[in-house]
């Protein structure tokens, strides 16, 4: 499938040195765009230091003060981050569902880390550098979020568009469909109307009117 960039901050200038790992959890909310209704693929630009474990991101809604709450809508587990900086991605099997317009945020563990192993996420030097979300930080395994108004994560998210693409051509076949139907309705009055003149004409022995027939 084609995943389409929707969301991103990009600037990477800075390094976190709050390590992720364990029960230190980190995550960025951002705002789907307009029309926008699947989240496909997140993008992060990270490092890992020390052994080579499984990082996952989950994808949750947030409450009234943008922080992540309820179950995770998605998630994705990769391995091979990098030891030296670089953008990583987290394709998820099947699109998330979601709202357009609508707050959401992604949230990166490291579960089997620990200050030895553990990732560093890069990020912009302030929070004004993207508009639509805040970055995040749990030091609880997500139980409690404080939202970190000093920057702002380096990430990407996108959609899938066959699900759009579909819908269109579902809307195409209905619109053919129903001119179709339309059309045959039209034949059928107009073969009624001949058929009905031909009977209420008067006519001379030996002449007739034929009506044929010309469907398929």
């Amino acid at each position: 499938m084609a995943h389409t960039l929707d969301q991103s901050q990009t600037n990477h200038d800075l390094w976190l040195t709050t390590t992720i790992y364990g029960v230190r959890w980190r995550g960025q909310s951002f705002t789907t765009g307009v029309g926008v209704t699947n989240i496909s693929k997140v993008a992060l630009w990270l490092r890992r230091g020390g052994d080579d474990l499984t990082a996952t991101v989950n994808v949750h809604a947030v409450d009234g003060d943008g922080k992540p709450t309820g179950a995770s809508m998605g998630s994705k587990d990769i391995t091979g981050v990098p030891t030296g900086a670089g953008e990583v991605e987290f394709e998820f099997a099947t699109a998330i569902d979601c709202l357009a317009e609508t707050k959401y945020c992604f949230v990166l563990s490291y579960p089997n880390g620990d200050a030895s192993n553990a990732l560093s996420l890069w990020s912009a030097p302030a929070d004004s550098a993207y508009a639509g979300g805040e970055h995040q930080i749990s030091q609880d395994g997500g139980d409690t979020w404080g939202v970190y108004t000093a920057y702002d994560s380096y990430f990407k998210t996108y959609y899938e568009e066959a699900a759009a693409e579909a819908f269109t051509e579902s809307c195409t076949e209905a619109t053919t469909l129903v001119d179709s139907i339309a059309l045959k309705s039209e034949f059928s009055k107009a073969k009624t109307d001949a058929v009905g003149l031909n009977e209420s004409v008067q006519r001379p022995t030996g002449f007739h009117i034929t009506v044929e027939d010309g469907a398929q």
